[in-house]
């Protein structure tokens, strides 16, 4: 697939870093080519101690000091130069045939703004798969429009990951990207903001995307855990109200 970048943010080093890093790499060079354009981005002391393999022709970095996997993909993004881009996580990995599946989508429907893998989830550290997310438009009971999310699937169905997606970068843009204040459902309040501005968010029914949970000090590994319950659902019934405003009103946490 042309014209897309591959954005990965790496927001620490630890001794299991650069052996995922370089796992992740080749999976985009197993599915796309050596010469896809990366960008990753994380904090200078982090990119410093980062090694890329040296035959990756495009790779670029992006520093960016503040926290949080949204505000590492909006720095990213702001440098970006190609139509398209994907988040990769550092220990996540693509399929094969991921990019070969989404480019025969893109040339039937080249206004679509996001075409969204089926993700296969792992337990850290384990070969066997959980399952899957990203689905419910493929369910009858969910979706009039087979293969499609809108509004009224996303207010009843949350279980989203849009690491491996495929977004349009002007669309991404426009929508306002993520909310670097959203501490959890970033992705999913996101995508209730693209579809209240009647963007198309497509499912592809390919698996294109391994996901890994749990995996102690990733992005999401230890995200959620590190939430009660009050707060998870406080986030979630914000993600349910902020979509309506397409800047960051930067909410904070209130305990009830």
């Amino acid at each position: 697939m042309k014209d897309v970048t591959i954005i990965v943010p790496v927001n620490l080093i630890d001794e299991n870093t650069q052996g995922l890093f370089d796992a992740a790499l080749e999976s985009v060079a197993a599915a796309n080519g050596k010469d896809t354009p990366v960008i990753v981005v994380g904090p200078k002391d982090v990119l410093d101690k980062l090694k890329a393999p040296e035959d990756f022709t495009a790779i670029r970095y992006a520093e960016n000091e503040v926290e949080g996997l949204p505000a590492q993909v909006n720095a990213a993004v702001s440098v970006c130069d190609t139509k398209w881009f994907s988040v990769l996580e550092y220990d996540d990995t693509y399929t094969d045939i991921w990019f070969r599946n989404v480019d025969a989508y893109i040339t039937k429907a080249p206004t679509d703004t996001i075409f969204i893998p089926l993700t296969e989830v792992y337990n850290y550290g384990e070969q066997l798969a959980l399952g899957f997310v990203n689905q419910a438009p493929w369910a009858s009971s969910f979706s009039e429009k087979m293969g499609y999310f809108d509004k009224d699937i996303l207010l009843n169905f949350s279980e989203v990951n849009l690491t491996g997606a495929i977004i349009n970068r002007e669309d991404y843009l426009e929508v306002g990207g993520l909310k670097e204040s959203m501490k959890l459902f970033y992705w999913y309040e996101f995508l209730l903001r693209t579809a209240e501005k009647n963007k198309t968010i497509f499912v592809v029914p390919k698996v294109g995307y391994h996901h890994f949970l749990n995996r102690p000090n990733s992005f999401s590994g230890d995200g959620v855990k590190a939430f009660s319950q009050d707060e998870i659902d406080w986030w979630y019934s914000l993600a349910q109200s902020e979509y309506l405003f397409k800047k960051d009103r930067k909410k904070t946490y209130q305990k009830k």
